[in-house]
């Protein structure tokens, strides 16, 4: 292998680490969309809604839906 075969080897294994590199950054040091206390106050109504004491479904979507608009 020459040395332009080696410099194409490089610089696609370094365009997959730059892209692996951005889908880590987006995926794990994201910023979560509800805070701590909104998850607990899911957690309460989801048992409510198993133990039958709440009669209509839960969305689960409405509250990040709004909070991105």
């Amino acid at each position: 292998m020459g040395i332009e075969g080696l410099i194409g080897v490089l610089g696609f294994v370094g365009t997959l680490l730059l892209v692996l590199v951005g889908l880590l950054n987006f995926s794990v040091f994201r910023k979560p969309d509800v805070d701590d206390s909104e998850i607990e106050r899911r957690k309460q109504l989801l048992q409510l809604y198993r133990n039958g004491e709440v009669r209509e479904a839960i969305d689960y979507t409405s509250y990040s839906m709004k909070k991105r608009r």
